[in-house]
């Protein structure tokens, strides 16, 4: 009898003192803390990414930036190499190198000896070793090529070709370069400008990051919240076993609902105790 009573006696102090403290205080003060931490607000996550508040979006659109960097590429390749065909270089070097015929007056500089010398005079001829000017044999080798050229039709076609495509390709070499150079210039200045920023490979406007940023804080605060909630169901439902098994003790024991219990319980017990020494 009395070890039953004992056992009574320390199921409702158990039972007493999960009814005086709150079971989940621990786990709602955890949650209360960690999602204190946690900053959801727009203007907080827009200065965390130094952003200015409130946030502007850029007044140009992406098209426009784009359109007005290439009109001003453009323009300025015009400037610096206008567009030319290779006829036009060709044509340039006609101009530079003119076509002389026999009986023109004509002045040739040539290799002699350690240095050079300049003779001129009237053209009388040219075979495939030399030229004749004004009576005096000049060696075709101790002529330049380009000065050659004024004298010999066929090797005048094939350097005009020759140079005229190499000008033609150094040219447009430099005019791509400019063009790459002044693109590479122009690939972020303008975009920054505006107001625009660079992420994951694009540019991309501050309103749609701040939104993208927010979505994510919020998915974060919601798994906190999830786990919080099962951790505080786990814990409550732990409180309900026991609960139920102490309150099924009592009531074996008393014979009573354990809704009674708790008020009347330790008078019961106190009377049956007092009862007992009495005996003794």
């Amino acid at each position: 009898m009395l070890k039953n009573l004992l056992i009574a006696l320390f199921l409702l102090l158990t039972i007493n003192s999960y009814a005086q403290d709150d079971p989940f205080a621990e786990v709602k003060e955890e949650a209360q803390a960690t999602l204190a931490d946690v900053d959801v607000t727009e203007e907080s996550i827009a200065k965390s990414l130094g952003f200015d508040w409130p946030v502007k979006d850029p007044e140009k659109s992406l098209q426009d930036i784009k359109k007005e960097t290439d009109e001003l590429i453009a323009k300025t390749l015009k400037e610096k190499f206008p567009e030319k065909s290779l006829e036009s270089f060709k044509a340039e070097l006609e101009k530079e190198f003119p076509v002389h015929k026999i009986g023109d007056q004509v002045s040739v500089t040539f290799k002699f000896r350690n240095g050079s010398k300049t003779q001129t005079g009237p053209f009388k001829e040219i075979t495939s070793k030399s030229l004749n000017i004004s009576g005096i044999i000049v060696p075709r080798v101790d002529i330049k090529e380009s000065r050659l050229i004024s004298f010999d039709p066929q090797l005048r076609k094939t350097y005009m070709n020759r140079v005229g495509n190499k000008r033609f390709y150094d040219y447009n070499t430099e005019r791509t370069i400019l063009g790459e150079t002044l693109a590479a210039k122009y690939k972020s200045a303008p975009y920054k400008k505006a107001g625009y920023i660079f992420k994951d490979g694009k540019w991309t406007k501050p309103s749609v990051i701040l939104k993208a940023t927010y979505d994510e804080k919020m998915a974060e605060i919601a798994k906190i919240k999830e786990a919080e909630e099962k951790k505080r169901k786990e814990e409550e439902a732990k409180f309900k076993l026991l609960t139920k098994s102490e309150d099924g003790e009592i009531k074996k024991i008393l014979g009573q609902e354990p809704k009674h219990v708790y008020i009347g319980a330790g008078v019961l017990l106190l009377l049956i105790l007092g009862a007992a020494v009495m005996k003794k």
